[in-house]
């Protein structure tokens, strides 16, 4: 049984014991994103968002699921939601940057990654990989 599986287990199992804890939805969420599972995912994002609707974590994480699907318009939403609630969460600047590039508006990109990286400078390295993959993917068209 490889990490993500074992992970699965245990998140399922924390959920039985604790069906309430929102925490443990997101982080359900999380592994079942990253196993390709984006339903999976947006639908654990979606009860986490159900028990705290302040959760921002939830809300970037499900904007990230979304933007996987290509739902541009509605990550860039999610996004919106987490920096109303926590406005000096760095990484949903810079994913709600990411989404603007995607749809072409530099603009508010730029100044998203800007404000990212004011509020959070160690996030330059990985928000630059971020980009470069972005640009790489309007480049090439997928």
């Amino acid at each position: 049984m490889g990490q993500l599986d074992a992970a699965l287990v245990d998140l399922n199992q924390a959920i039985r014991l604790e069906a309430r804890n929102a925490a443990f939805y997101n982080n359900r969420g999380l592994v079942r994103r990253e196993r390709g599972d984006l339903e999976g995912a947006i639908t654990d994002y979606n009860k986490a968002l159900e028990i705290n609707p302040q959760f921002p974590d939830a809300y970037s994480n499900r904007g990230n699921a979304r933007q996987d699907k290509g739902d541009t318009d509605g990550s860039i939403a999610d996004y919106d939601s987490a920096i109303k609630i926590a406005p000096s969460f760095a990484k949903a600047y810079g994913n709600r940057g990411l989404a603007y590039l995607l749809k072409g508006d530099m603009v508010r990109a730029q100044k998203d990654f800007d404000q990212c990286l004011t509020l959070d400078p160690t996030l330059k390295p990985s928000l630059q990989e971020q980009i470069n993959r972005a640009k790489q993917k309007i480049a090439t068209g997928h």
